[in-house]
């Protein structure tokens, strides 16, 4: 008698739960946006990202089976000048969606067409038209497998790609350094690699040589921007490269 009342208590909880998962009040019905700026701080949303537009086509699913990486597919596709950050469930029926605008970094040339890429390597625009203000990477557009507007670019190969997140975590470091994405092109005007070497070309002609760069690059950027700053490299100097050795050693090349 016992086992049965379980068994049957054990149904009835099944049938309310699911009750409840099922039930329209725990749909989702509506998204609060908030936008913030590089720099954390919050800012106004535009008018265009509303809560009918940002739920789209999630509008009564579950909460409680809501793919978050679905929805944020959906919005930054449909929304390509900004990106979210999060999104947050709000039981019963909400979610908070954090965003930002996407700010491009790089130029590209490919087949003509002229494209700006954020620093995660979205391609925000295809009608670029030109690359002052941007860092110029035309130079490797011969490795890129596919680039559209709207979606992520594409390598050749898994050394391109692992290339370009080399790149990707350089501009970030630059950011730690005060530079925000706008103004990444001020220091750099070229990346170039060969084998396990990644060299920048700065804005007035100086290289920085960073060899063993799958290893500790955040620091090897951290000394060689340092030195880039504080002996002031330029050409009045003399000085015209700086190379970080592998084992973080910097060492500055003179002009004869």
């Amino acid at each position: 008698m016992n086992k049965r009342l379980i068994v049957i208590f054990s149904i009835l909880i099944f049938v309310v739960l699911i009750i409840i998962l099922t039930s329209a009040i725990f749909t989702l019905q509506k998204a609060e946006i908030y936008y913030y700026n590089e720099d954390g701080s919050k800012s106004l949303t535009p008018a265009y990202l509303t809560s009918d537009a940002v739920v789209g086509d999630f509008f009564g699913k579950s909460i409680f089976f809501l793919s978050e990486q679905d929805m944020i597919d959906s919005i930054n596709a449909q929304f390509g000048q900004d990106y979210v950050i999060q999104i947050v469930r709000i039981f019963p029926n909400s979610v908070q969606v954090h965003m930002a605008k996407r700010n491009p970094v790089f130029y590209i040339m490919k087949d003509s067409i002229s494209y700006l890429i954020d620093v995660f390597g979205y391609v925000v625009s295809d009608s670029a038209t030109s690359s002052l203000g941007y860092v110029d990477i035309t130079n490797l557009a011969e490795y890129v497998a596919t680039i559209q507007e709207g979606a992520q670019v594409t390598w050749a190969s898994d050394t391109w790609t692992s290339n370009f997140a080399l790149i990707r975590a350089t501009v970030n470091q630059l950011w730690q350094h005060n530079f925000n994405y706008n103004q990444v092109y001020l220091l750099v005007d070229e990346f170039s690699f060969d084998a396990d070497t990644m060299t920048i070309l700065t804005d007035n002609g100086a290289s920085i040589v960073i060899k063993g760069v799958n290893n500790n690059l955040a620091q090897k950027i951290d000394s060689s921007i340092g030195v880039y700053y504080y002996q002031l490299l330029d050409t009045t100097t003399g000085i015209t490269q700086i190379i970080v050795n592998d084992d973080g050693k910097v060492i500055t090349n003179t002009q004869n």
